[in-house]
Parts: C-alpha cells; sequence; structure tokens
C-alpha cells in the first residue's frame, strides 16, 4: 500500500537501511527515537557521495523559504549488496556544520561508525511504518528535476523532490519500495562527524 501521507512531501531525503555496526535496524530505530525524546533530536549517520552535508543543508534551507518540511524517508535495499553494513563501531564525539567549528554531541546520544562514515542527518522525529510502500518514479533528483532518482552503492542517501520522472529512460528498474520509518529534518539539517 502506498501511504498518502509518505507521497505529500515535495522535499524528500531517501535514504536506504539496514543493519550498522552489527546492530539491527529496529533496535536503531528504538535507541533513536528514546534520544529524540530525550534531547529533542537525534544524529543518523550515513554515506553519500551526493549528499553530504553542505548540499543537506542547502536542501533543508530551500524548503524552509517555502514552509515546507524535509522528511527523511527510510526505505529497505530493492536487494542485498545495495548497501554494506558498517562493521565499525566507534562513537562519534563531535558535529560540525562547516567542517571548522566542533560542537560536543551528548554523551547519551549515540552515534556508530566509522572515519569513514563522517555525516548525520539531523531529525527531531521518527515515526515507524508498518506495510507503506513508495513508488521512486514519482521522484527526482533535487539537483536536476529531469533525472530520476538513482540509488546505488556509495549514493544510498539522495536529496529529491517530488516530480514525476517516469519519462526518465534511466529510471531504476525498482520502482516500489517498502518505507520502514520517516523521519522530520530540524534545522541544521545535515552536519559533519568526528570520532
Amino acid at each position: 500500500m502506498i501511504n498518502p501521507i509518505i507521497n505529500s512531501s515535495k522535499y524528500v531525503i531517501f535514504s536506504v537501511v539496514g543493519t550498522h555496526a552489527n546492530e539491527e535496524i529496529g533496535h536503531i530505530f528504538a535507541r533513536k527515537i528514546a534520544e529524540i525524546r530525550r534531547f529533542g533530536k537525534t544524529y543518523w549517520a550515513y554515506r553519500s557521495s551526493i549528499a553530504n552535508p553542505k548540499a543537506v543543508q542547502k536542501f533543508g534551507l530551500k524548503a524552509e523559504k517555502e514552509k515546507k518540511a524535509v522528511v527523511c524517508l527510510f526505505i529497505g535495499a530493492s536487494s542485498e549488496g545495495v548497501t554494506k553494513p558498517t562493521k565499525g563501531s566507534q562513537k562519534a564525539l563531535w558535529h560540525s556544520l562547516n567542517k571548522k567549528d566542533w560542537l560536543r554531541i551528548p554523551n547519551d546520544n549515540l552515534i556508530t561508525g566509522s572515519n569513514r562514515s563522517s555525516f548525520a542527518l539531523v531529525l527531531n522525529k521518527i515515526d515507524l511504518m508498518d506495510n507503506a510502500y513508495i513508488d521512486l518514479w514519482r521522484y527526482s533528483q533535487n539537483n536536476n528535476p529531469e533525472k530520476a532518482v538513482r540509488i546505488m552503492l556509495g549514493s544510498s542517501t539522495i536529496c529529491c523532490l517530488k516530480h514525476s520522472s517516469e519519462n526518465d529512460p534511466s529510471k531504476m528498474k525498482s520502482r516500489y519500495r517498502r518505507v520502514l520509518a520517516v523521519g522530520t529534518l530540524v534545522s541544521p539539517y545535515g552536519v559533519w562527524l568526528k570520532y
């Protein structure tokens, strides 16, 4: 079933999720929801060659100007090998908006990964979904609205706009994806991490 609430968002970040640092995704969601209750926000570590924090911040500010929310749809992979679980479980200690000025992350706000996974989305809400799906062909790349969403290894987190891309011949064959959870981003939207 395609959830109408999910499909109403214009500014969307797709993020393919799975096991991370030897922790199952259900446990990660539960921990992150608890951190939001405690601190008002949480950090979601990710890797992507096309959605670094500067791009995510710019995307968030664009949505802000239109008084729109940025949502992150945490989706399942289309097949094995689309994401590689991070095995490192180092704790991130610092975050930065610009890679120059670093602020301490609260001790109980746990972000694990490795030095290579050096980004995080900033979220103030995560809702778990049951039997929800998204149609990737209803979205396009943020930087090129005529180009279809392309999720691949190394680019499994991507900023997208609600704009049909079904006429793009390069669109993904796996059109529908299961949505495991929906997160709402909050300023500053994306940060760099230091371990």
